[in-house]
Formats: C-alpha cells, structure tokens, sequence
C-alpha cells in the first residue's frame, strides 16, 4: 500500500504528526531552560546585590573606624595633630572602635579581623587589672599625660607596620586604592622608636 505506513498511517499525516511532538518537545524544553536560566539569573541578581549591600555596610564602618585607628597612630608615633590629642581621648579612640568592630565582626574577613587585632596589640597593652584603661604603646616623652597612661614597652615601627598592613588589606575588604603612605621618621629627634623595659621582681 504506497504512501501508507505499516501502522495504518498516511505517509504525509505521520511527518505531520511528528513534526508536531517535535514542535511540543522542543517548545516544552524552551520553556523549561527559560525557566532555569531565569530562575539563575534571579538569583545571581540577588546574590550581587546582597554582596553590593554588604560591601556599602563596611564602607559605612570603614567610615567610622578609619578616622579612630588614625587618631590613635598620629598620637602614637608624632604625626599629624598628635599634640592636640590626649592619652584619654586614644584610649576612647580605642573603645570607640572596637565597640564598632565586635558587634559587626561577622562582616569582616579572617584577615581584616587579624590584621585589626595585631594593629590594637601593637598599640596597646591590655588586661593590666580590673577596671584599669588599657596603656599606650608610645613614648611619654614631650607628652602632658599621666605616666600611668603608657605601656612598659613599645615599637612605634611595629606599630606603624600593622597599621600599613590594616590599610593594605582594606584595599580588598572594602574594595578601595590608596597610596601606602612613607614616612621617613616615627618619631621626633630625641625620642627612641622603641623600648623595652623589664620590671624588676
């Protein structure tokens, strides 16, 4: 029987057929990969624009710590208006900052959390006894403070280094450039870049 098919069907009616669950199938697969591509392009647009939320977050306090952690070096290692500044107010400093930095510490990377705390290490000696302000890790000299302010020991290079390396990984904590600022002295003339005094027993 020509032009017939061994199922009964005519041959034009069977490639007509077949074109149309072809048609089906193709329109249904379309369908579905629209779908799941679309369904990944919503998500990818809302996971940027989370990351873009948090990243405008810590700008914001990057905004609020940046101007403590520099009133804090100035008075350290004798930059910028460090003579206007007194052992309370880098002690406020201080507190001022980490208070900001310990409630959103889940905002900040492993790195930027230690590059943090050895900068604050650097800059302070901490736990001297119950109810006692942390001491700064600077010298005394040409200062109007109490004695009681300072640490036994500093390092105003050390001190200076952290600090450049908390800048440095700022640079991909908050998505900024800067230029790693030199300075060629740390402290005035007279005034030793470290020491280290050992208390007698």
């Amino acid at each position: 029987m020509s032009g017939t098919s061994p199922t009964g069907w005519k041959k034009p009616e069977l490639w007509s057929f077949r074109l149309s669950v072809a048609s089906l199938v193709i329109s249904t697969l379309m369908t579905a990969g629209l779908f799941y591509y679309g369904q990944k392009f919503a998500q990818l647009s809302a996971d940027r624009s989370r990351v873009e939320k948090v990243q405008d977050k810590k700008i914001e306090l990057w905004d609020r710590i940046g101007p403590q952690l520099n009133k804090i070096l100035s008075y350290i290692i004798y930059v910028g208006r460090w003579n206007q500044i007194s052992a309370a107010q880098v002690v406020d400093a201080k507190r001022a900052s980490d208070e900001i930095f310990y409630i959103y510490k889940p905002f900040f990377s492993d790195k930027f959390q230690n590059d943090y705390n050895r900068f604050m290490d650097s800059a302070f000696q901490t736990f001297n006894g119950m109810g006692e302000d942390a001491k700064i890790r600077t010298s005394p000299a040409s200062r109007k403070d109490d004695p009681k302010a300072f640490a036994d020991s500093y390092d105003l290079q050390v001190t200076f280094d952290t600090y450049n390396a908390l800048l440095a990984d700022a640079v991909d904590e908050f998505g900024l450039s800067f230029a790693e600022p030199k300075f060629k002295s740390l402290a005035p003339v007279g005034v030793p870049d470290k020491v280290t005094v050992t208390q007698s027993k």
